[in-house]
């Protein structure tokens, strides 16, 4: 515990890969959607 910082970026890596699938998932589930049709993005909360 005395290095906070590898902590930090290991929970930004699986953060980035987590936006990343959500993103990916968001793609394939709504591919023809029209803008107004399309599911609101909550963007996450982050964490500095």
């Amino acid at each position: 515990m005395s290095k906070p910082s590898r902590q930090d970026s290991l929970l930004d890596r699986i953060r980035r890969k987590i936006e990343e699938a959500i993103e990916r998932l968001q793609d394939v589930l709504v591919p023809s959607a029209e803008p107004e049709a399309a599911p609101v993005r909550v963007p996450i909360p982050r964490r500095r």
